[in-house]
């Protein structure tokens, strides 16, 4: 149990900028990009059993982030559909980007609606 907790550990240090990086393309700001790392992280270390079977651990966890930021966005969509308010969200840039084009573009994908940024996402970028 112990090893476990230290291979996780070890696991969410090594991957996790990686894939919040991944996460804020999908997401419309920084928080929101956090809880899906989060709700993508409980995923994997639920299934680290399959992760210790792959020799490379970060695609698999990639398509777990990108299958949950899915999820979101579409539990956002359905949000908004039952809700009557018509609240705009802020899109904050990324505060860890040290070059300042990549922290434009993204700042510039967050502004997209969400079916757009998802597909120029997927098409362009993954």
């Amino acid at each position: 149990m112990h090893n476990k907790k230290i291979w996780q550990e070890k696991l969410y240090k090594k991957y996790a900028p990686k894939l919040l990086g991944v996460a804020m393309r999908y997401c419309k700001d920084r928080d929101e990009a956090e809880d899906v790392l989060q709700e993508s992280m409980v995923k994997i270390f639920g299934n680290m059993h399959q992760l210790r079977e792959v020799e490379r651990p970060y695609p698999r966890m990639k398509k777990i982030l990108i299958n949950t930021a899915l999820l979101s966005l579409k539990k956002e969509k359905k949000n908004q559909t039952e809700s009557l308010s018509g609240k705009k969200h802020t899109n904050i840039p990324a505060k860890d980007t040290n070059n300042a084009e990549a922290e434009e573009a993204l700042l510039a994908m967050q502004t997209l609606p969400n079916r757009q940024r998802l597909i120029f996402n997927l098409y362009a970028i993954e």
